[in-house]
């Protein structure tokens, strides 16, 4: 299997500062608003970005310690 290296151009800030504090579907709740943070040296790359408009945002949860394969929804136990 081929392998790659990604390394991060930004930081995502969001209000939400735990999991229990996050609402279950992000849509519904349009009163809280995230930040996208661009580094300098990739801003020259990011000079058409528009407040408002709606953009594709690859992200990794760079807060994960263990990853379980079997999940289950919030209010409901039995993994899947």
């Amino acid at each position: 299997m081929k392998t790659f290296e990604i390394s991060p151009i930004g930081v995502i800030h969001s209000p939400y500062k735990t999991r229990e504090n996050m609402p279950v579907q992000f849509g519904l709740d349009n009163s809280k608003k995230f930040v996208l943070e661009i580094f300098d040296e990739y801003l020259e790359g990011a000079e058409d970005i528009e407040v408002g408009k709606h953009y594709e945002v690859l992200f990794v949860f760079d807060q994960i310690h263990e990853y379980i394969f079997k999940q289950h929804p919030r209010g409901n136990t039995n993994l899947r």
